[in-house]
């Protein structure tokens, strides 16, 4: 089925920085992607869309961090309901 890992056993600090390494570097790669909206959208083509691609990121960031978690929490319930029907919960 996978890798199954005892996060109760070991270093705290090792385990969460492994599960959220992943989700930093997301959020670098959106940050250098909205860098570079910035910078071409600024020189190109003029104040006005600068200011619509400045005021949008915040709405984005917003908007992918409600859909990431209603993801993650559909996904446990899910393995929840599997397990019960199953009986190893």
């Amino acid at each position: 089925m996978g890798i199954t890992r005892d996060l109760t056993v070991g270093n705290e600090t090792k385990a969460i920085l492994k599960l959220a390494l992943p989700m930093i570097a997301g959020n670098l790669f959106q940050q250098l992607y909205n860098i570079a909206d910035t910078i071409i959208v600024g020189r190109f083509i003029g104040p006005d869309a600068l200011a619509a691609v400045g005021s949008s990121f915040s709405l984005m960031v917003l908007l992918n961090s409600i859909i990431l978690g209603f993801c993650m929490g559909s996904s446990e319930n899910r393995k929840l309901c599997i397990f019960t029907r199953a009986g190893i919960w």
